[in-house]
């Protein structure tokens, strides 16, 4: 996962998902990343992370959470 700044000036998060296997593993990576990506496309809520967009590399785009969020997830 990695981090960039967008044109409107946030952060946002990157996901990136290797797909060098050509076997029944790279199938089933891309079907699980299809799944992903239609699954994030539907959510719109002011607590859970948008979702961006996927460019043709299959790159996953979000929102970043701030890190305070994350100190809060590791009490659950």
């Amino acid at each position: 996962m990695s981090f960039l700044s967008c044109s409107c000036g946030c952060f946002i998060a990157v996901k990136e998902v290797s797909l060098l296997d050509k076997g029944s593993q790279g199938v089933q990576r891309v079907y699980q990343l299809e799944q992903e990506i239609a699954l994030l496309s539907q959510f719109e809520h002011q607590n859970i992370v948008q979702y961006y967009g996927t460019a043709k590399i299959l790159a996953i785009y979000s929102e970043s959470l701030d890190t305070s969020y994350l100190c809060w997830f590791d009490t659950w």
